[in-house]
């Protein structure tokens, strides 16, 4: 059939549908046509950008899926010179203000090792790539998702289903790691889908413009002529017909129709492989096994080098009845979705260093003396980091062939943060990720001894052999990068740089190829005896760059007297990037108000050195010092970065109150407005991040230094200088408070019971409210947070006394996203306290209220066991008011925490610690005022269940103590009654010298003495006839 023969199929477009009415035979694509078509747009539009202009990587296995792709495009550019490494052919185009570049595996060339050729030579040929996105087709899964054909899957997770190994018995294996998206991608993908549940996606108005803009793609409509039908699972498609026309239609199941057309979105997991899946059952036991959504066979190949979010339209559910009759309405649904997606992907700005001068590598002859070592150092906000995320990004895309993995130390972050055991963890962590079957060193016997006790915690020296071994049985190259060992402990980087140079030496005697590259800054001075030093300042390419920057940005123009600032800016830089960059606003500020004349006397002003540049900054006009107070302490202080309206309402909180408790308008109060609210009340050091979730931070790393380590808090308001922190913390917690207090009766009725969490009322509650009040949802789950740490330096009785619980749990329970978190309104704050491991807060409450520990709250009953089941050391110490016990170490060691802990319905704390042997928390319990009758379900009491357990001095101490020794369970059997069954001579000597009944009945009318010789235990039968009553001799 040729062109002119073929009929184009008529367009109805409705409300946000696509019908096709007509012609049952889909028309063939006409790709010369479509070529055409191509030229013609890029006759009009012939943008032609650099390769590092393109900040989005799209990725698509077919021409079909290439094709949808393409005509997504808001403009196409002009081509640019190829790699000759690179066999890819391109697209370049736009979207919005997205520069994008597509590319598409060789004909017949699908696959996972093909799609990772390809994504590498993308990577290599375009650096600036930011956004990765696998497009196309794939094969669903029907089930409790619904998913069908025309539907878009869009993944969490990928899972290679094939990749593994078998072992005894011939099973299989799995070792595919799943891979996640990354994070930023994913944000943007939570925002659409938050977005999606208030109003329809635009995937159909997508498609409707295509295809009126596009005449040449029509056979990529809805094939309203061809039915979406499903056959059961066990049913096998007739093999000799290419439809499924003469398939049986009583395997057909049934399904509740849809009220429209438009395709659906669901989120979740996508299997990769290099098989295609036509088999109903196999795809069900593997759908059920791994939460497969969707089968395809190129993102596994990607995932590793190439990070990307994965996004497929239904064409076929994966059985044998596959066929081709949906594939290119699936593969612009996936492609429209896309589009979409970008729409709501902020364009990430022009960064700050225009290029970045690679210093020449090292003499490889020399390679034995530098084991493999780059430590890169500088002064603060020279640009180490700058280097470091780019060596990092180059590294993941030149080194094919090798793993390369990273950490960071972050002084401010929490423990594993800053030490060298989460280091370890981390980088044992990537590695395990990226080569599964290096988990074997996990099997070694004693490591394996050690981890399945209780009381295990990984010690460092044991990380530091575990990734010594790891490296051992590498067979490719490992590039390790390691920034900010400032950062961290100076004990602590000592210790590991010796480790570190002891593998580095191994390695190159056994000719591993193991390359470390450090930053941090001048001090601590640590030396290594083998490595290469590189200075950033004083390399001649970092002056280079810097240069380049001061003479770009000076607004200006040209000339002698702009020459002259610039190179004092220079001068005075002495290589630190930051300080230039500052300076030249600065400077750029005087020159736009005409104020040449003053520009030389305010640069002979600034100081050289960058924190006092911070002071001047922040001192220079003494304005809004108010507002740079409360910026700062909420920036430090705050339990997680703000974002852009959180931050907004949290300052205007403490300014001006009555405007901070009003429902947000960001029509009124714009996210523009909000960015400049930041630069103004931080006075330029802080800034909203360029990421999809725009958060609110410093400009630098130094910026929190100058506050904190050279005293620049003490230097601004001194009077609070005595405890900045506690008095910071207690300011955010009444700020917290006091936004709490916002009435949101229009939104939630408490009269009411809420919706479950999982319902989509719920979640729509959730959004509806964190819209209209931006900071309602950290208020809630972080003024006690707060408080905690305000208690440091400052009393929170008052606090406490004064705090309505009944409101906070309404308000936790309304941000709850798992059901058997919620509160119940009897739950008492110790509990609640235990829980989020706020033991500063636990002592203050047991401080003037000692009776709150014995209060049951939720699902744990007690605020011990809370802390306990959730790992909470801290909490159990403050708990038992051990802080200054001498040995709470050893009270402590061997309490089982999380998973480990077990508490029996019914069971008290006294109960607990009595049934596992806790003496000294028995004695604590005891003198804290401890029920010593209290009963669990079974009827058993503390001394029960030490007697059961033959706890002997626990069984004395309860017996000192008052405890009843005739008190019954619900069987009517006494404590003597049961040790006389078991076997427990001791603890039936205790109880007799105690005085316990010898002549007491159970429900079946046996005695101790009857059950003692029924069980043979002759010793305890003779200290029982030994004390018998006389009328029983």
């Amino acid at each position: 059939m040729n062109a002119s023969d073929r009929r184009k199929r008529d367009r109805v477009d409705t409300d946000n549908e696509i019908a096709t009415p007509g012609d049952s035979k889909r028309r063939r694509f006409d790709y010369e046509d479509y070529d055409g078509y191509l030229d013609r747009i890029q006759e009009r539009s012939l943008t032609r950008l650099s390769h590092n202009d393109y900040t989005v990587g799209w990725i698509c296995a077919l021409h079909i899926e290439m094709a949808a792709a393409e005509a997504m495009l808001d403009n196409v550019h002009g081509s640019l010179p190829k790699n000759p490494n690179d066999s890819n052919t391109y697209t370049f185009g736009s979207i919005g203000r997205h520069n994008i570049v597509i590319a598409s595996l060789p004909a017949n060339g699908y696959g996972t090792n093909n799609a990772a050729t390809v994504a590498n030579d993308m990577d290599r040929t375009f650096p600036s790539i930011r956004v990765r996105l696998l497009v196309g087709i794939g094969g669903g899964v029907p089930g409790k998702a619904d998913v069908r054909l025309g539907d878009v899957v869009v993944s969490t997770e990928v899972v290679q289903y094939d990749m593994g190994k078998t072992v005894r018995d011939g099973l299989f294996h799995r070792t595919g790691i799943p891979r996640r998206p990354p994070p930023a991608v994913m944000t943007a993908v939570a925002k659409l889908r938050a977005s999606h549940e208030s109003k329809p996606s635009k995937i159909s108005s997508i498609l409707s413009e295509i295809f009126r803009r596009n005449p040449y793609i029509s056979q990529y409509v809805r094939p309203s002529s061809l039915p979406d039908r499903l056959f059961d699972s066990g049913y096998n498609h007739v093999e000799s017909m290419i439809t499924c026309d003469r398939c049986d239609e009583s395997k057909l199941l049934e399904r509740s129709p849809r009220d429209n057309n438009n395709p659906k979105i669901h989120y979740g997991v996508i299997a990769s492989g290099n098989q295609v899946m036509k088999h109903g059952k196999t795809r069900d036991q593997l759908a059920q096994e791994l939460g497969i959504l969707c089968f395809e066979m190129e993102a596994a190949g990607l995932m590793d080098n190439f990070p990307c979010l994965v996004i497929r339209g239904i064409c076929d559910y994966s059985d044998s009845h596959k066929n081709k009759q949906w594939q290119e309405y699936a593969a612009a649904t996936a492609a429209a979705y896309a589009k979409e997606l970008l729409s709501v992907i902020h364009p990430t700005d022009t960064q700050r260093i225009p290029t970045i001068t690679i210093p020449p590598p090292p003499d490889p002859t020399k390679f034995s003396q530098y084991n493999g070592f780059l430590w890169i150092k500088g002064k603060p906000g020279a640009g180490k980091s700058t280097l470091m995320k780019f060596a990092y990004s180059q590294a993941t895309k030149a080194f094919h062939n090798g793993v390369v993995a990273s950490f960071f130390f972050n002084a401010r972050g929490d423990e594993l943060e800053k030490s060298t055991a989460g280091m370890y963890r981390s980088l044992l962590l990537q590695l395990f990720e990226k080569l599964p079957d290096l988990q074997e060193v996990l099997d070694d016997p004693d490591l394996v001894f050690r981890y399945q006790r209780p009381s295990f915690t990984w010690e460092t020296q044991m990380l530091c052999n575990l990734f010594g071994y790891a490296v051992e049985r590498l067979e490719r190259p490992l590039t390790c990068f390691i920034d900010a060992l400032d950062e961290c402990g100076e004990d602590q980087v000592r210790r590991m740089i010796e480790d570190f140079e002891t593998l580095g030496q191994h390695s190159f005697e056994t000719k591993a190829k193991l390359y470390i590259c450090f930053s941090s800054r001048h001090y601590p001075h640590i030396n290594i005896q083998h490595g290469r030093q590189l200075i950033v300042e004083d390399q001649v390419g970092h002056g280079q760059d810097l240069e380049r920057y001061v003479r770009k940005k000076l607004t200006t123009g040209t000339g002698k007297f702009v020459e002259e600032i610039g190179t004092e800016i220079l001068r005075k830089a002495a290589g630190v990037f930051l300080w230039a960059v500052l300076v030249v606003d600065i400077l750029n500020k005087e020159f736009s108000k005409g104020r040449y004349f003053a520009v030389k006397k305010r640069l002979q002003e600034i100081p050289p050195k960058l924190s006092k540049l911070f002071k001047d900054i922040l001192t220079r006009d003494h304005e809004n010092m108010a507002d740079l107070l409360l910026c700062i302490q909420w920036i430090l202080y705050a339990k997680r970065p703000l974002h852009c309206a959180e931050f907004y309402f949290a300052v205007v909180s403490g300014l001006e109150p009555e405007q901070a408790m009003v429902e947000w308008n960001p029509e009124y109060i714009t996210l523009d407005a909000i960015s400049l609210f930041v630069l103004s009340s931080s006075k330029g050091l802080a800034e909203v991040t360029k990421s999809t979730d725009q958060t609110v931070q410093f400009i630098h790393e130094s910026v929190p230094d100058f506050l904190i380590k050279d005293n620049g808090l003490y230097e601004l308001w001194p009077d609070l200088a005595r405890d900045f922190p506690s008095i910071s913390h207690d300011r955010l917690k009444q700020y917290c408070y006091t936004y709490m207090s916002m009435d949101i009766s229009n939104y939630v009725a408490y009269s009411q019971a809420l919706p479950k969490v999982v319902s989509t009322e719920a979640k729509d509650l959730r959004q509806l409210v964190s819209k209209r009040f931006p900071l309602l949802e950290y208020a809630t789950r972080n003024v006690l947070y707060h408080a905690d740490m305000a208690a440091t330096g400052l009393p929170q009785v008052n606090f406490f006394k004064a705090f309505n619980l009944g409101s906070w749990i309404n308000l936790n329970n309304l941000f709850e996203i798992f059901e058997d978190r919620r509160y119940i309104p009897s739950t008492c704050i110790l509990y609640v306290l235990a829980e989020a491991n706020l033991a500063r807060l636990i002592k203050a409450v047991l401080h003037y209220d000692p009776e709150e520990f014995h209060k049951q709250g939720n699902r744990h009953q007690y605020a011990l066991f809370a802390a306990l089941a959730n790992g909470h050391r801290d909490a159990v110490i403050a708990l038992l008011q051990l802080e200054h016990n001498p040995l709470k170490d050893d009270i402590t060691a061997h309490l089982k925490y999380g998973r480990d802990f077990e508490a029996v319905e019914g069971q008290t704390p006294l109960l607990w610690a009595a049934r596992n042997g806790y003496t000294e928390i028995v004695q604590l319990l005891l003198d804290s005022g401890a029920k010593i009758g209290a009963k669990d379900k079974y009827g058993r009491t503390p001394l029960s269940w030490a007697a059961r357990n033959r706890h002997k001095k626990i069984v004395q101490l309860l017996l000192d103590s008052g405890a009843d020794a005739d008190v019954k369970d619900n069987n009517s059997r006494t404590l003597l009654w049961r040790a006389a069954e078991n076997g427990h001579k001791e603890i039936v000597q205790l109880l007799l010298d105690g005085g316990a009944k010898i002549d007491v009945k159970d429900n079946d009318s046996r005695t101790p003495l009857w059950r003692a010789a029924e069980n043979g235990h002759k010793e305890i039968v003779q200290l029982l006839l030994n004390r018998v009553a006389p009328t029983l001799m």
